[in-house]
């Protein structure tokens, strides 16, 4: 017999006034799910993550904090009536990152919309405890330094954006790269050194430094480099046309997070004289820092309905954008195999025009 009969037929042979305190009892899930092992909870960012994918798709399920936080942007708040527009949005960051996300009536609001149909509530309640034991397992068997930036910087709250991305196959080239930023997959100079030094050939490019503007970087955070820090004259100029005024905003939102000294604290990475810096590129790259989840640059990153504060988009449109057009420059500097072909091809069928 499977774990769910097993439970299933032990909750259905209890009393009515037994069942919900069988369900909700963490030594009966420690010893049905994960078999001895203690059931924390999960990474805030997957629970906060879950509802907003919920919310916007096809169900009953309508995410609370989402449309009171909607509609506090918006000005239309009952309290603060016709309020300042700053007011509004401190309202919409209160609700956004406050713990009304983790709610018995919440949480009860998503249960109900999402079960099936013939499913009773206490039944689906204890098939999602089920599978998130299972998925936090999953999580702490993971020891890969992919997975531990992921969970590290909880860029999993924005991996709806993947969807919305969709609509945009413009940036493409774009979000591929922001993926590889994501998964901490992007090529690293000291890597690319490594590799071509290994074919017997001399690099062009020094181990420790910027191909662009040779300034020294830190292994693993040359994107940062480049979306804040970079003073080679074209990433600047891109940077000015994508990310200046979302930067801007980011900033502002930042200045008042005393957390983010904590957690940036001994990381060698961008931080211009601050953690301020390498801050406002985590969040650039749909991450989040210091358990700040109420920035409005965040939560308008495309995953779900919000737009962030004086955006005219999606918050991954503006780094997809940047790194459309300025990942390839850095991918040609560190002579990455592929755009190093594609040099050659684009030569080629120039010469063929004449």
């Amino acid at each position: 017999m499977s774990l769910s009969q097993r439970t299933i037929k032990q909750l259905s042979s209890a009393r009515d006034d037994e069942i919900e305190d069988l369900v909700d009892s963490r030594e009966d899930l420690n010893d049905e799910a994960a078999a001895g092992e203690s059931v924390a909870a999960l990474p805030e960012w997957a629970l906060r993550g879950r509802q907003i994918e919920v919310h916007v798709r096809s169900n009953k399920y309508t995410s609370t904090p989402v449309v009171a936080a909607r509609e506090a942007i918006a000005g239309y708040d009952k309290i603060l009536g016709g309020g300042s527009k700053k007011l509004h949005m401190n309202l919409a960051r209160e609700i956004l990152g406050g713990d009304s996300w983790n709610s018995n009536s919440e949480w009860a609001s998503l249960l109900d919309a999402t079960k099936k149909p013939k499913m009773r509530q206490w039944e689906w309640k204890l098939v999602r405890s089920v599978r998130d034991t299972v998925l936090l397992r999953k999580m702490k068997n993971d020891k890969t330094t992919s997975w531990a930036w992921y969970d590290q910087w909880g860029f999993g709250f924005t991996r709806g954006f993947l969807r919305s991305s969709l609509t945009r196959p413009d940036l493409r080239e774009g979000v591929r790269w922001l993926i590889a930023i994501r998964t901490h997959w992007f090529p690293t100079v000291e890597r690319r050194w490594k590799a071509i030094k290994a074919t017997g050939k001399e690099p062009r490019f020094s181990k420790d430094c910027c191909p662009l503007c040779k300034a020294v970087v830190t292994p693993g955070w040359e994107w940062a480099h480049l979306m804040i820090q970079c003073t080679y004259r074209p990433v600047e100029k891109a940077r000015k046309v994508h990310l200046r005024q979302v930067i801007r905003g980011i900033r502002d939102e930042l200045a008042d997070v005393r957390e983010i000294e904590v957690e940036l604290a001994g990381i060698r990475g961008v931080n211009d004289g601050t953690p301020i810096g390498g801050a406002v590129a985590i969040c650039l790259a749909g991450g989040t820092v210091g358990r700040e989840f109420g920035l409005s640059f965040t939560n308008g990153y495309g995953q779900g309905e919000l737009l962030s504060v004086k955006a005219r988009s999606y918050g991954f449109v503006y780094a997809a954008s940047f790194l459309t057009e300025v990942a390839v420059w850095y991918a040609r500097g560190v002579d990455l195999p592929a755009y190093i072909r594609l040099d050659e091809e684009v030569r080629a069928l120039r010469l063929q025009d004449f």
